[in-house]
């Protein structure tokens, strides 16, 4: 595997706001097709942007009964724990997503997201 992480990330995943409600992000994710989106950073703080799956809404939301219409995706999002670059080597990137128990992590180019590399990614990518 001795691809560029550019080749097998997922490129322009979807964003939503940062005050967007967990039942819009769950029906921008069946409308997209996508099992991550990117929640978009709070303008009034520097905090960088948050990633939202769908286990995420399954476990914070749907398993403890809460109203997804009165949770901000924000809050049952995640940190990004670990950002590549779309030209680093795809065969150490996935070694240190492994070691670190990652299945996703953002594609940062110029200081923006360009796309998401998952677990699945790296193996379609054999």
């Amino acid at each position: 595997m001795n691809e560029f992480v550019y080749e097998a990330m997922t490129p322009c995943p979807p964003v939503i706001a940062y005050d967007a409600k967990v039942d819009t992000a769950a029906r921008t994710m069946e409308r997209e097709r996508a099992d991550t989106l990117v929640v978009a950073a709070d303008p009034s703080t520097s905090d960088f942007p948050r990633l939202l799956t769908a286990y995420d809404i399954v476990i914070h939301v749907t398993a403890t009964g809460k109203d997804p219409d009165a949770i901000l995706a924000s809050a049952v999002s995640q940190e990004i724990h670990m950002t590549a670059a779309p030209d680093e080597d795809l065969t150490a990137t996935a070694a240190t997503m492994r070691a670190r128990r990652l299945r996703q992590i953002a594609i940062v180019n110029h200081g923006e997201i360009v796309g998401l590399l998952t677990a699945g990614d790296v193996v379609a990518a054999g």
